[in-house]
């Protein structure tokens, strides 16, 4: 699911947004949420910036 929510925000997935898959299906089910439902909102580099300090 969220490989195709990227895919849909941004077109195919090249290895960078790939590898934030597993980042966000790790994070908090809420703040997971949050994030997906803010995804329209976000540029790629306003989600990078976001995720970059989330442990995996």
């Amino acid at each position: 699911m969220i490989t195709s929510l990227l895919e849909g925000r941004f077109g195919s997935l090249d290895a960078e947004l790939f590898g934030l898959v597993e980042k966000i299906a790790n994070i908090p089910i809420s703040e997971r949420t949050q994030l997906l439902l803010s995804l329209g909102n976000l540029s790629r580099e306003e989600l990078l910036q976001r995720l970059q300090n989330e442990a995996v």
